[in-house]
């Protein structure tokens, strides 16, 4: 993976967590600038059934031996001394790190029978040349119908591709004769499955159980429709700030069921997401304004890897005239399903209807207005007009 942190919780999940430090936090407190000292040197009493090892980031802070926060991993300083780390254990280890340490002769030298890529939809294609040849065999682990990779240069035709869009080419799901297709998500309620399926996975994703027993009170599951007469809007619209304020106030403090005891809802399980910065400051002021604290604002590759029990998307531009980037932007079957599929009990599309007046200057196009008339066909009424007695 690019990111440290997802390289770390996914050896988390295959390692175990360690167990916590029984000691009282007062107890562990009285001694922390000792224990911190020896911190370099110290040794948790549990290790991982697995070997594991990561190197040591620089400039990283190290685990607090008093807070008893120890990575289930060894941390060898250097990409030799992770080689040596490997010789040690022949009986067989996992090693996670960046495409920088794969594709370093060091590494490279011995190769790894199996290397996992992560988010292989954001990777790009050169990277994984580059570390290819640190395995006998490479696993491609992504959701191309995501954000692609951020592309800052300029380069060949389909140089520019991720790994695992090089692969795939237009699929919308991987064919059954290159891998996989998990059909199964435990963060989509059944109701907002079913738009997210139907708009970037053929209809072949499916809601697991567990995410049908999520709930909102008084507010049914699934997608919502908020029609927003405007004119001459581009990369702010006022009438969508103020609907998306409404709507918020309409849910803060429902009750919530999540997995564990009811509870009301707050801020923090609302995330609002808009295609330009001047709409998110729009938002992120009014709410303000309105006392209304803890909600999530920002653009769609913000909120990437997030979730919120319910998830409001509001598309700002008033028709394809004022779209600053171009319908292909706006509409991106990519963005818009990354925007709604954060949400785990409801989500909310705030729009001009006057957007699917467009004339379509492609066959691209055309698909993308489809698309969202795919969305609005298979959308709830509006939210707003949802009431019901359970509130609190």
């Amino acid at each position: 993976s690019t990111s440290h942190k997802a390289i770390e919780n996914a050896m988390l999940a295959a390692t175990g967590q360690p167990p916590a430090d029984p000691k009282p936090a007062d107890a562990r407190a009285a001694d922390a600038r000792a224990a911190d000292a020896r911190a370099a040197d110290a040794v948790p009493a549990w290790r991982p059934a697995v070997p594991a090892a990561k190197k040591q980031r620089s400039g990283a802070r190290p685990a607090s031996a008093a807070s008893g926060m120890f990575p289930p991993w060894d941390g060898p300083r250097d990409l030799r001394a992770l080689a040596a780390w490997r010789r040690e254990h022949p009986e067989g280890h996992l090693v996670g790190d960046t495409a920088w340490a794969f594709a370093n002769p060091v590494l490279r030298g011995d190769p790894f029978d199996v290397l996992i890529i992560d988010e292989a939809g954001q990777f790009a294609l050169a990277d994984t040349l580059a570390v290819a040849g640190a395995a006998r065999n490479l696993v491609l682990l992504g959701d191309p119908q995501q954000l692609p990779q951020v592309v800052a240069g300029i380069h060949p035709d389909g140089a520019d591709a991720s790994a695992l869009s090089h692969l795939l080419g237009d699929a919308e799901v991987i064919p059954p004769e290159f891998g996989y297709f998990l059909d199964r998500t435990r963060r989509l309620h059944p109701a907002v499955c079913a738009p997210v399926s139907a708009l970037a996975y053929r209809g072949l994703l499916h809601a697991h159980p567990v995410a049908g027993t999520r709930a909102v009170a008084g507010v049914p599951a699934g997608l919502y429709l908020h029609d927003v007469e405007h004119h001459d809007n581009g990369t702010r619209s006022d009438e969508e700030v103020a609907v998306i304020r409404d709507i918020v106030r309409h849910l803060l403090g429902r009750t919530l069921v999540d997995g564990g005891p009811p509870r009301p809802l707050l801020g923090s399980d609302l995330l609002v997401v808009a295609p330009y910065n001047r709409q998110v400051r729009a938002v992120e002021h009014a709410l303000g304004k309105a006392g209304l604290p803890g909600v999530r604002v920002g653009t769609v590759d913000r909120f990437q890897g997030q979730e919120a029990a319910v998830v409001i998307t509001s598309l700002t531009t008033s028709s394809s005239a004022q779209a600053p980037r171009g319908l292909d932007f706006l509409l991106s079957r990519n963005r818009l399903n990354v925007a709604i599929s954060r949400a785990q009990v409801a989500a909310a599309l705030v729009m001009s209807p006057a957007l699917l007046d467009s004339s379509p200057r492609s066959v691209a196009e055309l698909q993308l207005l489809a698309g969202l008339a795919r969305l609005r066909v298979m959308a709830r009424t509006d939210l707003l007009a949802v009431r019901s007695p359970i509130h609190s």
